[in-house]
């Protein structure tokens, strides 16, 4: 009975003792964390890295910034944001007055204009802005493309692009943006002829240019035919011919394929007349002629004639395969493309009214193969 006594006894004082143990644990646990009193955290300014204006805070930043948080409570920093983008905290730029951090690149997909700093202690939040460019609509490769069809939008700063908008408040989510300066979409049944507008989080850019610009046209092949020249060669867009590459855009074209000899200098043919009165007045800088072009067979050589009025008539060679070919100096299967020839290259061109009288004749200096579609021939504002 004595063993029995003493081992009851034994695990009795076992108990108490791992009791006890475990209640100064815990007591001391307590302690511990009572005086791990972190604060809550407050951003008094922030400033650049430079110690030459170490003591001007600034009030605004710009993406990729380094820049110093200044505050209280900041030593156990977790995490910042400038707007809605995470920021990189490096434990060893933190102490309890100063936070060196980089503003991150990434353009954010929700602007706060704030940044918000989390300690073990809590949050803070402090005003400040960060300069993030807008987008920037230039312009498009081919100003008329069918409904259903991708137009393209150059321009700069497409990030966290919304929406895009067509003359007249349509809207459209269905597109693609494949990089920065490009934005891809697909052209909605009721899009109207106008600026479009590209709607980012950083703002919202219009373009230059006009959507199937009709502004000054004067030959579309449909309601606006050509006065004399080449009618022989306008496509019926119902019944475009199977031998025909270059497909409608709207409405009927002009379309060719000849081979001309050399020292050809007249090939009525290839006249688009126009004989109607839609002129511009103003500066000839402010102008262009402008069309859409298709080019099958490669162009590298010859011109054609553009008849100009102003205050007397000149005939301006253009020789697009110099002005649109790049490096190559050629163009060949380009498609679809919006050419616009600025007045200010016709620098024989004089007058304060300008008028076109004919796009044509081909000049063919040198014998060649000729393959064209053209339409919507206009005088255009430049924007």
């Amino acid at each position: 009975m004595k063993k029995t006594s003493h081992q009851y006894s034994r695990k009795v004082l076992g108990m108490c003792m791992v009791l006890a143990i475990s209640t100064t644990l815990t007591f001391t646990l307590n302690s511990c964390e009572e005086k791990e009193n972190y604060g809550t955290p407050k951003i008094t300014s922030v400033r650049t890295t430079d110690p030459a204006t170490a003591t001007a805070p600034i009030t605004s930043g710009n993406l990729g910034q380094l820049v110093v948080i200044q505050g209280e409570n900041l030593e156990s920093t977790q995490e910042v944001y400038f707007n809605s983008e995470k920021a990189f905290v490096n434990p060893s730029f933190v102490t309890n007055n100063n936070v060196i951090v980089r503003v991150p690149d990434d353009f954010p997909t929700e602007i706060t204009n704030n940044i918000k700093l989390i300690t073990k202690g809590g949050e803070a939040i402090y005003n400040f802005p960060i300069d993030i460019p807008p987008p920037v609509a230039i312009d498009f490769p081919l100003e008329w493309v069918p409904s259903g069809g991708t137009l393209i939008i150059n321009g700069n700063y497409f990030h966290n692009v919304k929406q895009i908008e067509f003359a007249g408040g349509v809207t459209t989510t269905n597109f693609t943006v494949p990089n920065a300066r490009v934005i891809n979409v697909i052209v909605p049944p009721d899009a109207s002829s106008g600026p479009v507008k590209v709607h980012a989080v950083a703002g919202i850019a219009t373009s230059k240019a006009h959507f199937r610009d009709n502004r000054g046209m004067m030959v579309n092949f449909d309601d606006f035919p050509i006065c004399w020249g080449g009618n022989e060669f306008v496509v019926n867009a119902s019944n475009v011919p199977a031998n025909i590459p270059a497909k409608p855009i709207s409405g009927n074209y002009y379309y060719i394929k000849k081979n001309y000899a050399a020292n050809t200098w007249w090939i009525q043919e290839t006249v688009i007349a126009y004989c109607g009165n839609v002129s511009v007045a103003g500066n000839k800088a402010n102008f262009a002629v402008a069309f859409e072009m298709w080019v099958g067979n490669t162009w590298d050589k010859n011109w054609f004639e553009i008849e100009m009025v102003g205050s007397s008539t000149i005939f301006y060679e253009w020789r697009g395969w110099e002005h649109l070919g790049g490096e190559a100096k050629k163009l060949a299967n380009t498609g679809w493309i919006t050419v616009k020839i600025p007045l200010s290259m016709m620098t024989a061109l004089r007058g304060e009214t300008f008028k076109v009288g004919r796009l044509g004749s081909f000049k063919a200096q040198h014998e060649t193969t000729i393959e064209f579609a053209f339409d919507n021939i206009r005088l255009v504002p430049l924007n």
